[in-house]
């Protein structure tokens, strides 16, 4: 099975980019788009992809918290667009550090996958 990991993170990427444009003013998002699991581009990749022949590796499991970490980042962004914008900007850099985090994960994970595909 050939997984498109770029795919994987443009979504987290355009997830972020959005994000960023609804605190600027830019995007009108409705709230589930961000904190619902259900709509998420991302949740839906892992799912499909990973959860059910690739979970046994480490860092799929830490993959999927750490993507969670984002959904609670993006409701709390949410909610403090209201009153305290200040606040918004700082748990979107926490998603920006998450961001990182994925890829470097994301890179491994690809990388233990391949390497078993190799020997194989």
């Amino acid at each position: 099975m050939d997984l498109n990991f770029f795919y994987l993170k443009h979504k987290i990427e355009l997830f972020n980019i959005n994000l960023y444009a609804y605190m600027l003013g830019l995007e009108d998002i409705k709230k589930e788009k961000f904190s619902g699991k259900r709509a998420c581009e991302v949740c839906k990749w892992i799912n499909k992809n990973l959860i059910l022949e690739y979970s046994t590796i480490p860092e799929v499991k830490q993959l999927i918290a750490t993507h969670e970490d984002t959904h609670v980042y993006a409701k709390n962004i949410i909610n403090f667009m209201s009153d305290d914008y200040e606040e918004a900007k700082k748990t979107y850099n926490k998603i920006e550090n998450t961001t990182k985090t994925l890829f470097l994960l994301i890179d491994r994970i690809e990388k233990e996958i391949n390497f078993h595909q190799e020997t194989q």
